[in-house]
């Protein structure tokens, strides 16, 4: 019996709650059939105890939080004030995983960068700062924060710099994906906005994602991490598509799960193997 079929209750149990985060430690877990979901269990309070304990928080575990049902301190929140777009955008997650009112007028100047200042080319947080936040990997993840949150923004022109931005990476003349959690953003940023033929443009990324898949079932570019994994799996999970399938599945049977979960990680000295 192939243990990856029986896996999908709890996988989506567990990309619901724990894979959106994107953060530096993977989860072990999936032993086996039956201890599957103790084992799940233990990892969610292991972890959320570990995010916990931080002192500084960024906005991807603010994100685990939230998912995790976790109440987050405002005082925790580390906010960044006059930052660039990306920051500002992170501002706003933190916000939003705090579950406080952005339209706050103690809040709302992070939105408002982003959004009066929004133009085809992108989200400028101020003159001068146009390399800083005319990016891809920006552009999604402004549009990611305010889809989140607030729903009057100028949706055409966020568009119009996203798929600007989509179409010279995608005109570019290679095989592999180098900047692996900006073009998982990316995906994400297309299905929330729906955009005519976002479907083929996911796809044409997806297309080049398989191919860099190794035999431990790691994202590999010029070098492997967590995060490529596990913002991959956050983008497959809210388009549909199950991580463990033979879609995401290597020559070695080794599928993207698999490849988070084989990272040797040293919490203590902050090593990854």
């Amino acid at each position: 019996m192939n243990k990856n079929k029986n896996k999908t209750g709890i996988i989506s149990i567990l990309l619901s709650l724990i894979l959106i985060l994107n953060i530096i430690m993977p989860i072990n877990v999936f032993a086996d059939e039956k201890t599957e979901e103790k084992n799940i269990l233990n990892e969610i309070n292991s972890l959320k105890e570990v995010i916990k304990s931080k002192k500084t928080k960024d906005y991807l575990d603010c994100l685990t939080l939230r998912a995790l049902g976790e109440p987050i301190n405002k005082q925790d929140l580390n906010l960044v004030e006059n930052g660039n777009s990306k920051v500002n955008a992170q501002n706003i997650i933190k916000l939003f995983s705090a579950k406080e009112d952005i339209k706050n007028r103690e809040y709302i100047k992070y939105v408002k960068v982003l959004t009066d200042n929004l133009n085809e080319n992108g989200f400028l947080s101020a003159k001068g700062n146009e390399l800083q936040d005319y990016d891809l990997g920006t552009t999604a993840l402004c549009i990611i924060a305010l889809e989140l949150t607030v729903s009057d923004y100028n949706k055409e022109l966020a568009s119009k710099a996203l798929i600007k931005y989509v179409n010279s990476e995608l005109e570019k003349d290679n095989d592999q994906i180098k900047d692996v959690v900006s073009i998982s953003n990316t995906i994400v940023a297309l299905k929330l906005l729906n955009l005519e033929n976002c479907n083929e443009n996911i796809n044409k990324f997806l297309d080049i994602f398989k191919y860099c898949i190794n035999y431990e079932g790691k994202i590999e570019t010029d070098m492997t991490w967590p995060s490529y994994n596990g913002s991959l799996i956050q983008a497959l999970t809210l388009i549909g598509e199950d991580p463990t399938s033979d879609n995401w599945t290597s020559d070695n049977d080794t599928n993207l799960i698999d490849g988070l979960n084989a990272f040797d990680c040293n919490t203590d000295e902050k090593k990854i193997k």
